[in-house]
């Protein structure tokens, strides 16, 4: 059975709390927030941030499609600003590929 993955896209009113992503563009749900956990283990909080919220919250994206089985487990989705901060062990989640979604000013490991 083929299942579809689950895409988001930054709205643009939240662009300026993550510079590098573009607002407005679908892309892998995982991707975006590979880059989100990424950029958070580089630079840490940012300032304001409650390290209890969601990476991705619905106020601050949209989300299409996925596996509604996927979006059922208890972990899917809900991982917080402070589990990014956490020791991951290896070189922690990289984003891999470009997709549109994705600004070229990044350093090159999230791209």
């Amino acid at each position: 059975m083929h299942k579809s993955i689950r895409e988001a896209r930054l709205r643009p009113e939240y662009a300026a709390l993550y510079p590098y992503l573009h607002a407005g563009i679908w892309a892998p749900a995982a991707r975006m927030a590979a880059a989100i956990i990424e950029r958070v283990a580089l630079t840490g909080l940012p300032r304001g941030v409650d390290p209890d919220a969601r990476i991705m919250s619905d106020e601050h994206f949209e989300f299409r499609s996925g596996d509604p089985e996927a979006r059922e487990r208890p972990f899917a989705g809900r991982m917080t600003f402070r589990d990014c901060l956490a020791p991951q062990g290896g070189s922690g989640a990289a984003a891999e590929g470009s997709g549109g979604a994705f600004r070229r000013s990044s350093p090159s490991h999230l791209s």
